[in-house]
């Protein structure tokens, strides 16, 4: 059985006036159309330090200097990373078994006739 993948998505954004930081705001399983919404009070570096100590996450965070900057990566959770993000079922959760809201998806206020 092979590892799950999961997109994870990362903002540059304001810490203050003169700090940059990196968020991740939302977390999709591969072949899953669901994109899960972390918190704000959990898109912080702090609270996802083995994601953040992967080498993919890593050089997302170094090509992001500027603020308004995003990324999506695929990630393989492995070990660890699956124990904070999944449940015992394969269910996307957060910390301490939180499970986290569907993100809303966008709208086209104008959609193409069919």
């Amino acid at each position: 059985m092979t590892a799950p993948r999961a997109r994870f998505h990362f903002i540059s954004d304001c810490l203050d006036a003169k700090t940059t930081i990196v968020k991740v705001l939302t977390v999709q399983l591969e072949k899953e159309d669901t994109i899960f919404q972390f918190p704000t009070e959990y898109n912080l570096k702090e609270h996802h330090l083995k994601l953040f100590d992967t080498s993919v996450v890593r050089n997302v965070t170094k090509s992001m200097k500027t603020r308004g900057n995003f990324r999506n990566v695929w990630i393989t959770l492995i070990n660890e990373l699956k124990d904070n993000y999944l449940d015992e079922e394969g269910n996307v959760t957060c910390f301490k078994g939180l499970y986290l809201d569907e993100a809303q998806a966008c709208i086209d206020p104008n959609p193409t006739a069919p």
